[in-house]
């Protein structure tokens, strides 16, 4: 038994090694700028990558600094990649989540009083976003259209994103 259980643990590992969990994750951070200011904090960063490696994103804080995690781990793997930002959306109130829900009804996928509200809020944000200063615009926000491309080869893991709110598709 003992036997067996340490061919499993060494498949599993080599296994992981091959598919590179938790490998190779380097600390990648940095600046996001919207008309020059630094972005709304809540503002996501998404890395999607362009070949193999898997995606990493964060949320933007004080000073429009953020650092990206993957898969739960800090930090990214090397590679190419596409960068999404997402709007912030905590400009929306939030419900009041201290109303108490019973076990059954949190099984049941009850949400808090106006939880639904919000999240309608929120669609309607990130669907169309307010244009003007400090709003970063809608075709930044998905891997298909977004300008931004970033390659920790030859880019580093020290990340400047400038965007301007004017900025449309092609200027």
């Amino acid at each position: 038994m003992k036997n067996c259980r340490a061919h499993l643990i060494a498949a599993v590992t080599l296994l992981l090694g091959f598919t590179g969990c938790g490998n190779g994750l380097q600390p990648l951070s940095g600046t996001v700028t919207v008309d020059g200011k630094p972005a709304k904090p809540g503002t996501r960063v998404l890395f999607a990558p362009l070949g193999s490696t898997r995606p990493a994103d964060g949320m933007v804080g004080a000073e429009g600094r953020f650092t990206v995690a993957s898969v739960a781990k800090a930090g990214a793997m090397p590679g190419e990649y596409r960068i999404c930002l997402i709007n912030s959306v905590e400009s929306i109130p939030r419900p009041n989540e201290n109303r108490e829900l019973t076990a059954e009804q949190q099984a049941l996928g009850i949400a808090p009083k106006g939880w639904h509200e919000y999240q309608a809020a929120v669609d309607r944000l990130l669907a169309r976003p307010p244009t003007g200063p400090g709003w970063i615009p809608k075709h930044y926000d998905s891997p298909a259209t977004t300008p931004l491309r970033w390659n920790t080869a030859t880019d580093g893991f020290e990340v400047t994103i400038g965007v301007a709110s004017d900025n449309r598709p092609g200027d």
